[in-house]
């Protein structure tokens, strides 16, 4: 049995948040739809007890009307006050129109042992829901990333990563963390991948702690404000960490990079090297749709071969004049 009312949103219902799990969404696209639409569909939640209402679903929508300055808004109430009961229906409504994140899935998972569901419970029950495993090791996983600073969870969620690349972010202290994310957000998600591994490998190696390895490097390059230059000292940082793990490799690939650029090779044909340049064979390819352009490409690779210069390609010794 469900009743609709209309409730004020200063209502302590739209205060207490123990089912709430979204904290990270885009606004625009709602507030855009609330506008020409209305609400379509009104939020929904239980009566703890007598005129003392709790809300379930519709968080978004309920701070987005907010911020449009309503007044109330229509609420439905559902006969349900069994959380683990409420919880399953609450996955199930949202399950049904869009794919959780797994920031989602951490905060629900957060909630539910917070309201006293147990482990044991929530592996049995709600696991196949969430998609997940249903072992102890990633019900503990998720708690972990519930627990994150708020920063790093938005660039979690901002950038989809995958759970690999969130453990590589357990591995930091929250200082660490807090210090990376500037840069983190303003590149990929294979870079802030390269960006972890590289840092852990060189602190590894150099038996130097990530705080210290971040320090030296904002010594070098002077911190700096806007997004701008954060992009840019993002991409710094990262080759910055590259040259620090692969000295030689780097040296080699800034000379090879030098030399295309020297014989003006044709950003059209891709050429590769081989693998941190173990052997001295090249790889290239090129695309063509008919015969003429084969031999346009042929002739550019011929003009290129009877180039001096590119035997230092293979960096062997210069040409001889």
């Amino acid at each position: 049995m469900m009743k609709t009312i209309n409730l004020s949103l200063n209502n302590p219902a739209f205060q207490d948040e123990r089912f709430r799990f979204s904290y990270i969404f885009a606004q625009d696209d709602l507030k855009t739809s609330l506008l020409l639409s209305g609400l379509i569909y009104p939020p929904w939640g239980i009566e703890e007890k007598k005129g003392k209402f709790i809300l379930v679903s519709g968080w978004k929508r309920v701070v987005v009307a907010r911020e449009l300055g309503w007044k109330e808004i229509p609420f439905l109430v559902i006969q349900e006050t069994k959380p683990e009961i409420i919880w399953v229906k609450l996955i199930a409504e949202n399950k049904a129109h869009r794919q959780l994140q797994m920031v989602d899935k951490a905060f629900i998972i957060k909630k539910m042992l917070k309201m006293g569901i147990s482990r044991e419970r929530i592996k049995k029950g709600i696991c196949s829901l969430l998609e997940i495993p249903p072992l102890v090791e990633w019900i503990s996983f998720y708690e972990h990333l519930a627990e994150l600073e708020r920063e790093t969870i938005k660039v979690i969620a901002a950038k989809n990563l995958p759970e690999y690349i969130v453990r590589l972010l357990f591995d930091y202290a929250q200082e660490e963390r807090q210090a990376l994310i500037p840069w983190l957000e303003h590149l990929s998600q294979n870079k802030i991948k390269e960006v972890l591994e590289n840092l852990q490998e060189i602190a590894l190696r150099d038996q130097l702690r990530p705080a210290q390895i971040i320090s030296a490097f904002r010594a070098l390059e002077g911190d700096r404000k806007g997004e701008k230059d954060l992009a840019r000292q993002a991409e710094k940082w990262r080759e910055h960490l590259k040259e620090k793990r692969f000295p030689c490799f780097q040296a080699t690939f800034l000379k090879f990079q030098s030399l295309l650029k020297e014989i003006n090779w044709p950003p059209e044909i891709e050429i590769k090297p081989s693998p941190f340049f173990e052997r001295n064979d090249l790889r290239v390819s090129f695309e063509f749709t008919n015969e003429n352009e084969l031999k346009h490409m042929a002739s550019k690779l011929l003009t290129l071969s009877q180039n001096k210069k590119i035997k230092q390609l293979f960096f062997g010794k210069s040409p001889k004049k």
